[in-house]
């Protein structure tokens, strides 16, 4: 098997690293180095440096006297050439539309007897 579908993981790390030229990619478990460095030349059109694979075991659950786990998840951590970027993994930099809003709500201006200097 040669192709599969990345998905992108989206993630406060995942964003930094993107800024840094590493992109982190959901793969499966049968995916290889080479293969993964393949499907992200071809599908983005970029130069791929380096490729590392690393697996998120499955976390324990339980549900009654029934036990068991979630199933293991990979991830492929995809360096590219410095200067190449993939689209849709751009963080806007500076301030956000919620920040804004957050802002406008806490500055208040002053009531008149809060300006006048004299207790209610």
């Amino acid at each position: 098997m040669t192709g599969f579908r990345l998905i992108p993981v989206v993630t406060e790390k995942s964003m930094r690293l993107a800024g840094d030229g590493v992109y982190t990619f959901a793969v499966p478990d049968w995916a290889t180095k080479h293969a993964v460095a393949r499907v992200v030349e071809q599908a983005h059109k970029v130069t791929v440096l380096a490729v590392n694979i690393t697996r998120r075991p499955g976390k324990p659950k339980r549900r009654g006297l029934i036990s068991g786990h979630t199933s293991p998840t990979w991830k492929a951590l995809v360096r590219l050439k410095a200067g190449q970027r993939i689209k849709g993994f751009e963080v806007a930099l500076g301030e956000s539309e919620h920040d804004h809003e957050h802002e406008s709500k806490t500055d208040a201006t002053p009531t008149p007897a809060a300006a006048s200097g004299k207790d209610a």
